[in-house]
């Protein structure tokens, strides 16, 4: 019997580096990249690469500007073929988004326990290590937090990071950036990532 499943793909575009770094990327954001498909640019994958891209079963693709990616497309006919182009200019093409309201939740999150709010999410609590937070509007953890996170909103509140991944609005942020453990505000400024202290 088939089964089918919609999944949401975000996509990170992996345009330069050695093998040696996109390998050291890899290993250390594994986690927070399973929801991602890993583009790369023509010529950066290697078989090494590839076998870790799999054996982390990740979602990837390699760019060739010469055969772009295709699908068939039913609407026509059945032997047609449509080119997807990856559009770096999405934000203009935004439809508005449905209004969700605030999650909250008052309570320690424990590991293996993925939470995922398409609104605002407030977290009054600890996000323990291996617990997985997914925000598509603004997150708030007033708890340490040792858990991996994702957040899509305008911004970003830790009151104590102590370890863990964070991507905020499609960038992964570098946990030395966060390890003091004071409370931070994280938003974006003209396409920068700036980390204030609260």
């Amino acid at each position: 019997m088939l089964e089918a499943r919609q999944k949401n793909l975000r996509a990170f575009v992996i345009s330069q580096g050695n093998q040696e770094e996109i390998i050291k990327y890899i290993e250390q954001n594994h986690i927070l990249l399973r929801s991602f498909l890993l583009i790369f640019s023509a010529g950066l994958l290697n078989e090494e690469i590839k076998q870790l891209l799999c054996q982390k079963e990740l979602n990837f693709v390699e760019e060739n500007p010469n055969n772009p990616l295709k699908i068939s497309n039913s609407k026509t006919n059945t032997n047609a073929i449509e080119e997807i182009r990856i559009d770096n200019t999405s934000k203009a093409q935004e439809t508005k988004q449905e209004t969700y309201k605030t999650k909250i939740i008052s309570r320690t999150i424990r590991s293996g326990e993925e939470i995922i709010s398409l609104g605002d999410l407030s977290v009054f609590g600890q996000v323990n290590s291996g617990a997985f937070l997914q925000s598509e509007g603004n997150l708030q953890i007033f708890g340490a937090s040792m858990g991996d996170i994702l957040c899509n909103g305008e911004y970003l509140i830790l009151n104590a990071f102590e370890g863990g991944n964070v991507i905020f609005g499609g960038e992964i942020i570098e946990r030395e950036k966060l390890l003091d453990k004071k409370a931070k505000k994280i938003y974006k400024k003209d396409e920068k990532i700036i980390i204030e202290e609260l």
